[in-house]
């Protein structure tokens, strides 16, 4: 049976009455305490007065309008965990970007609909209430010294090399290299396509990680214009699941993208610090809930990623998560073109990638990422992915995957994934359910959308204690 979210007080603010009272209505209806302000101004006066979990906020208002509400909201340390969704009337989308980019976690559009509401507050909720408690925890086993390496397994716990000031990577030579206005520090990685480098952007006084083409590709149009593309996709994405890119730049050494700098590594290296690589059960299902929010953005402007794995999702030093890496990414439902729709190439990670991934032709859409964030959940709950070795220590079952690459195709192609209860008893029915509905082999028996994911999650999220 599936667990209904815990009631929480909704703030709704918009200045039309009509609305106001629709909302008032289906809020309550759906078991939550609901108070009221007809503008901005009324607004932050109940949020100063009262214990609010939610926010539903209307932009065009007098006096305060939402975008000043909204501001004050993020800047306030008191305030800035309370989610806010963005009452959309589906006219101006560069009015909800820039909500987006300010910080607001997803809209409510118009007409009101019941399912909608129910989910996406529900995921709010349940979001807003697994981060309160993890900063209760890291607040009662902060040591002043160096905080967040003192909490426990249960909160998140960055890297110790990056939760250092960046200023100590950055070279202290009086000529250091650059990009622009970019002063290059220490490596952060590599890929296929380039070396990513932290920097310090002068102009905008920000921390980045600079993305550089190496400069053997730089003759390669193909390579380049790959790196363009994902610019162009990044510079589209604004959603605050998703890296940010700052800047795009060309110089003798190719092209370069410079990204907002995630200090708290990626999720790969959190499971790498877990006993078993395993993760608390409720951060699993936030973490996941936090990827299946970008996806959505994405998949509103008909893009998908093609690459989710842990290696991807950055952490910020609070433990939200962001999707990184659109490098392989292809927008393909807007596109007028049906052959936009159709893989011509097997890419990705074999661990993560879906049965029709393997198939050249097949037509991908955004349930072939859900397939890969089922991966990613699996293995934050089990220790490691659906056909992958398990850790070290980990539990195993007899006649266990892993292998080489051909193993791992055939076994995502024809093998049904162990629900994750067999590996961690404490997994419920539902969350089995929810996981094994993310790796089905057909499309078709997945998610349809990553609203439909956020609606499950929420309802088989663990009670906070």
């Amino acid at each position: 049976m599936s667990q209904v979210v815990t009631a929480g007080v909704v703030l709704i603010a918009d200045d039309n009455p009509e609305a106001r009272r629709m909302l008032d209505v289906r809020v309550k209806r759906e078991g939550h305490r609901t108070v009221m302000a007809e503008n901005g101004r009324e607004a932050l006066d109940l949020l100063a007065r009262e214990q609010i979990d939610v926010v539903l906020l209307d932009i065009n208002m007098p006096e305060v309008n939402g975008y000043a509400v909204l501001a004050a909201v993020r800047e306030d340390p008191r305030l800035a965990h309370i989610p806010v969704l963005i009452i959309s009337g589906g006219g101006d989308q560069d009015d909800l970007v820039r909500c987006i980019e300010m910080g607001a976690v997803d809209y409510l559009p118009k007409p009101f609909n019941q399912a909608v509401l129910r989910a996406r507050i529900g995921a709010c909720l349940a979001q807003k209430r697994q981060r309160d408690h993890e900063r209760q925890l890291l607040h009662a086993s902060t040591q002043p010294a160096a905080p967040t390496l003192a909490a426990p397994l249960s909160v998140w716990q960055p890297p110790p090399a990056q939760v250092e000031d960046p200023r100590a990577a950055l070279p202290h030579d009086p000529m250091p290299a650059r990009l622009g206005r970019i002063i290059l520090g220490r490596p952060l990685g590599s890929g296929g396509m380039g070396d990513v480098y932290l920097g310090h952007h002068e102009l905008l006084d920000l921390f980045v990680a600079v993305k550089l083409m190496r400069p053997e590709l730089t003759a390669l149009s193909n390579a380049r214009e790959r790196v363009l593309r994902e610019a162009r996709l990044a510079v589209r994405l604004a959603h605050r699941n998703i890296v940010r890119l700052l800047e795009v730049g060309e110089t003798d050494s190719g092209v370069y993208l410079a990204f907002e700098y995630m200090s708290g590594g990626t999720l790969a290296d959190l499971l790498n610090r877990q006993p078993g690589r395993r993760l608390p059960i409720a951060s699993a299902v936030r973490i996941a809930a936090d990827v299946a929010a970008a996806l959505g953005a994405a998949a509103e402007l008909g893009i998908i990623h093609r690459d989710i794995k842990p290696a991807n999702l950055l952490l910020t030093p609070e433990g939200e998560v962001r999707v990184a890496d659109f490098g392989l990414a292809r927008q393909v439902l807007a596109s007028p073109d049906p052959k936009a729709t159709v893989d011509t190439s097997v890419v990705g990670t074999p661990l993560y990638m879906a049965p029709e991934q393997l198939i050249l032709g097949s037509r991908l859409d955004t349930r072939t990422d859900l397939y890969a964030l089922g991966g990613v959940l699996y293995e934050m709950v089990v220790g490691h992915p659906p056909f992958g070795k398990a850790a070290p220590g980990a539990p195993t079952i007899a006649g266990g995957f892993g292998g080489s690459t051909p193993d791992v195709f055939h076994h995502v192609a024809n093998t049904e994934p162990v629900p994750p209860s067999r590996f961690r008893p404490e997994v419920t029915p539902e969350l089995d359910a929810v996981c094994l509905r993310l790796l089905a082999k057909k499309p078709d028996e997945r998610f349809p959308t990553p609203e439909a994911l956020l609606a499950a999650l929420a309802a088989v999220a663990p009670p906070v204690p």
